[in-house]
């Protein structure tokens, strides 16, 4: 992986390299955060934080400088490939967290982003996920076990009822997260872990609520593909119907028989996006909004093998997707 950062706007129709991570970077989520306040800034940036093998660096999007946050000789390592787990970068204030490796001992790495020493907190369980940030918490999570990172220490809260969460792709199984992201979703001071109970997939929704964790178990029956919409909220594809949870409380926003679970949906009323197959196995996207419903056959789309994700940008409608060749098409209509 080359770590090369493309920029691209809807209106044009290539991209182009906007800067060079290196070596290492690419095989995890990245994350985008306004940071500010290094002494040098005074008002909030924007930094793309991304982890290699090796080192962590932040691109400052307004100027295209990178900046090295830290690098580790070749005896440590951060765990940065979803190949082996899910993990990623996360932030709070100005310090970066990460997972890592030295001499056989898994840590949480806490690295001021401008300067100052880093800290490494071992872990006691050397198979985590994350970081996740789930409000103003620093968490990792373990199959059965979520941690809490609370004043400088790691605490642990067991997950009772006999589920198990995805920690790698090794685990996934009856549901498809979006793709190229952690698949835990987080919405303020709640989240939800995808994982089983027993046969049957679902998530674990999980939140803080009067210094409490409470957690409940969703089930999810059949093929599932989800994501989130634009107010953080849960949202499932499943055969016939697209369904956005507030909580854990499901509500059905559209039901069509042709509706496939195959893909990520879209939904910001009054639109809604799914996917729908034909029995002949033609593969499209569906618009249901105040004009009406339309199709999009994916057919007209070269190479398509998988949704990546939808936006809405300066008044367009972005479809993003992957091709056979790995590479990441978009599609753009006006709104």
């Amino acid at each position: 992986m080359s770590g090369v950062v493309w920029k691209t706007s809807p209106y044009d129709d290539q991209s182009t390299s906007f800067a060079l991570m290196g070596e290492g970077f690419g095989q995890s989520p990245f994350i985008v955060r306004e940071v500010g306040g290094n002494g040098q800034e005074s008002i909030a940036v924007p930094y793309l934080i991304a982890a290699g093998t090796q080192s962590v660096k932040g691109l400052n999007l307004l100027s295209g400088e990178v900046i090295d946050i830290v690098e580790f000789a070749d005896a440590e390592r951060i765990f940065a490939s979803f190949a082996e787990r899910f993990v990623t970068v996360e932030i709070n204030g100005q310090d970066i967290y990460f997972l890592k490796e030295s001499q056989g001992v898994t840590t949480l790495r806490v690295q001021p982003m401008f300067a100052g020493e880093g800290k490494d907190i071992p872990l006691e369980d050397p198979v985590v996920a994350g970081p996740i940030k789930i409000g103003e918490r620093i968490c990792l999570y373990a199959k059965n076990t979520l941690y809490v990172l609370e004043n400088g220490h790691i605490r642990p809260h067991q997950i009772s009822g006999g589920f198990n969460a995805w920690v790698a792709p090794t685990d996934a199984d009856g549901l498809h997260p979006h793709f190229g992201r952690m698949p835990v979703l987080v919405r303020g001071e709640s989240a939800y872990i995808p994982g089983s109970r027993g046969s049957s997939p679902g998530f674990l929704f999980v939140a803080f609520q009067n210094n409490s964790l409470n957690f409940a178990f969703l089930p999810c029956n059949g093929d599932v593909s989800y994501t989130q919409d634009l107010e953080g909220r849960l949202l499932l594809a499943r055969s016939g119907e697209i369904t956005v949870y507030e909580h854990t409380t499901p509500r059905v926003v559209r039901r069509d028989g042709q509706l496939s679970p195959r893909g990520i949906p879209y939904y910001s009323n009054p639109l809604t996006v799914g996917s729908t197959m034909t029995p002949g196995g033609a593969h499209s996207l569906r618009f249901y909004g105040d004009a009406g419903v339309r199709d999009y056959s994916l057919a007209t789309v070269r190479g398509f093998v998988e949704i990546v994700g939808f936006s809405s940008i300066a008044g367009a409608f972005v479809f993003m997707h992957l091709d056979d060749n790995s590479h990441l098409g978009i599609t753009v209509w006006d709104t």
